[in-house]
């Protein structure tokens, strides 16, 4: 079947490309060959990173090996940083065990969300396999920014509470 190859990088020009193959079949469904062609993923990067998640949240593309094939920051496209050492900065054992687990889910093309709880901060990452490739689109957000609509409900409901308590109060 068709397929996309591992994004190639160009150092030198600061780019990425990939190649795309599918099959080419006569009348009687054998393939007699393939067609190959060769594109730049500055559109799929940009589309990345166009993806924002409240205030502080952004989407990446990981590959099978754990390196970023987009990203916000390109230098950890192009320096073929590992998703594992870019979220374990402080070389906590415990954080890249959790980390480990989480992309061996990525890599079995798990759909899901896992919370990563840091020294200073507590992070929710979803994934999903994108279809046809050997990437997974993944997407990180602060829990503060998750949670910061649920936070405004309550902070409404306990208002309206207190206004409802109130008017019963007056009108009793």
């Amino acid at each position: 079947g068709s397929f996309i190859t591992e994004p190639y990088i160009r150092q030198e020009e600061k780019e990425t490309i990939t190649t795309i193959v599918t099959p080419i079949k006569d009348g009687n469904g054998t393939i007699v060959g393939y067609l190959c062609g060769t594109i730049k993923l500055d559109d799929i990067n940009k589309i990345v990173q166009s993806i924002k998640i409240g205030k502080t949240g952004y989407a990446f593309l990981l590959n099978n090996s754990g390196n970023f094939v987009a990203h916000k920051n390109m230098d950890l496209v192009f320096n073929e940083t590992n998703f594992i050492d870019s979220f374990n900065t402080d070389s906590d054992e415990q954080m890249k065990q959790k980390l480990e687990g989480i992309f061996n889910k990525i890599k079995s093309k798990e759909t899901s969300i896992d919370e990563i709880n840091s020294k200073n901060i507590d992070i929710f990452m979803s994934y999903t396999e994108v279809k046809n490739t050997p990437w997974s689109i993944c997407t990180v957000a602060s829990a503060d920014d998750v949670l910061s609509g649920i936070n405004d409900i309550a902070g409404k409901q306990i208002v309206l509470t207190i206004i409802a308590i109130i008017i019963g109060i007056v009108i009793s």
